[in-house]
């Protein structure tokens, strides 16, 4: 894609300083009168190019020196994967990644599950917003997002890492240099006529869109709204798996060409959420494969410290079908990490996110799966479960509960 038609606000806020904008897929997301702008990096051999060219290329090999300290978001979220990104989608939240309108939020939950299922390990989830550190937290706290690598809040100027949102100081210290907020304001201030807050410059997108991207295949105009249209953008431009596990109603299947850890994990809690809310048949055959899914001797630690084993959590939730029928009540996994121990075991990671109603709670879940013992093909055997509470996140006081995974 030339980059003479690219809008210079895109040219100047390109993710990676150090790369020209032809490395990057720019998708924008029209729908009825606003667009939305997603970027998706592929880090792909140049073939064709001259001696000097690399061929394919890491993040860290592709910046220089000098551009370092402006492209930490470049190379700091590298140290997770063992080489360049798969994928990398830098999302806008509001209207972009998290659809207000949908207040069961079923299209970012079917991102969810892709994401984790298939892009966790090996690609790069970035948001980009406008919002400050504190609204950012606020929108967490209110819509099931998952944890990106990288949050860039405040209109491109607070750039943080991970879950705990560790600050780019190196990047605060650029934009520090010679900027005097007092100079600007006092400035600004002679012209009644501007405000503090942008707008989405809306009319002039959508301008560029109709004269720039209609005959451009490196841009769709996605049909569907917000998450969705990203899941389908994936499709459009042969990305990656598109078909997220929410959208495959028998959950216990696995009707997927990649069947992989991390994707049994979230197969699992999918099914685990239609069965409590009723959406599935009551039938002995699921908790029959479930019986053939999870070892006889395996042992589940409960956040309280008790440990279980597998049979009785098998029962415990045979008897709790339907028990959320008709509730707002939804199951996710975020932050799903795979570590393979030996040839047939692996050891997975990750966040297991509960809504229901106004409560939510999030534990620490570490599971062990092996491939050796699994009596079902194409299947993993759970051996091992332990879960603790996320930071606190239960906060009521002894647990009656079910002992459910």
């Amino acid at each position: 894609m030339p980059s003479s038609s690219v809008p210079p606000r895109l040219q100047e806020h390109s993710p990676c300083p150090s790369l020209s904008i032809s490395d990057l897929m720019l998708v924008r997301f029209l729908h009825r009168s606003s667009i939305r702008i997603l970027l998706f990096a592929r880090f792909v051999s140049r073939r064709g190019s001259s001696p000097d060219v690399p061929g394919p290329f890491t993040l860290k090999q592709a910046i220089p020196e000098e551009n370092k300290s402006v492209s930490s978001l470049c190379v700091k979220v590298m140290d997770r994967l063992e080489g360049a990104a798969r994928l990398m989608i830098v999302s806008d939240l509001d209207s972009t990644m998290v659809d207000h309108l949908d207040p069961e939020n079923l299209s970012l939950l079917r991102f969810n599950a892709l994401w984790e299922a298939f892009y966790r390990d090996n690609s790069l989830l970035v948001y980009s917003t406008g919002r400050s550190p504190t609204s950012y937290k606020q929108l967490k706290i209110k819509k099931p997002l998952l944890t990106p690598d990288v949050t860039i809040m405040s209109v491109g100027t607070e750039i943080m890492y991970g879950e705990s949102m560790v600050p780019d100081a190196e990047w605060e210290c650029y934009l520090n240099q010679k900027w005097n907020r007092d100079i600007v304001t006092g400035e600004t201030a002679k012209f009644p006529e501007l405000t503090p807050q942008v707008s989405n410059a809306q009319e002039e997108l959508l301008e560029w869109y109709s004269e720039n991207a209609k005959n451009n295949h490196q841009i769709t105009h996605a049909t569907e709204r917000c998450a969705a249209g990203i899941i389908q953008a994936i499709g459009t431009f042969s990305l990656g798996p598109n078909v997220s596990p929410r959208d495959i109603r028998d959950s216990l299947k696995c009707t997927v060409e990649i069947c992989n850890p991390g994707h049994e994990v979230v197969k699992f809690y999918l099914f685990y959420e239609r069965w409590r809310r009723g959406e599935v048949e009551r039938s002995d055959h699921f908790i029959n494969n479930l019986r053939l899914l999870f070892n006889s001797m395996g042992t589940f630690v409960h956040p309280s410290g008790i440990e279980i084993p597998f049979s009785q959590c098998i029962d415990e939730l045979a008897n709790s079908y339907g028990d959320q029928l008709g509730m707002q009540f939804r199951v996710w996994v975020d932050r799903v990490s795979v570590a393979q121990i030996c040839s047939d075991t692996w050891l997975v990671k990750f966040d297991k996110c509960e809504l229901c109603g106004k409560d939510r709670e999030r534990r620490v879940t570490t599971v062990l799966l092996s491939s050796r013992h699994a009596e079902l093909p194409r299947e993993f055997m759970w051996i091992y479960m332990h879960q603790t509470w996320l930071d606190g996140l239960f906060s009521g006081g002894e647990d009656q509960r079910p002992w459910l995974f």
